[in-house]
């Protein structure tokens, strides 16, 4: 699960606009559905917490990456 947000600030900081902002929509919309997953049947308040919190983070990196500009390096 730490994979995916490590490689992508290497993705954000290397790739270019066009590509950046379509593999961080790509990746936001798996993580988001993992993070969902993850929280299904748990019991725990902090699993809660800090999962929503992570919802939201991608969420607004989704959000983000929708208002990239579209050409550019």
């Amino acid at each position: 699960l730490m994979v995916i947000p490590s490689l992508m600030i290497l993705v954000s900081a290397c790739a270019a606009a066009r590509a950046n902002r379509v593999i961080n929509m790509i990746a936001s919309v798996l993580y988001f559905l993992v993070n969902v997953g993850n929280l299904i049947g748990e019991t725990w308040g902090y699993y809660y917490l800090f999962g929503l919190l992570e919802l939201g983070l991608v969420a607004f990196i989704f959000v983000v990456s929708l208002r990239w500009p579209r050409r550019g390096e």
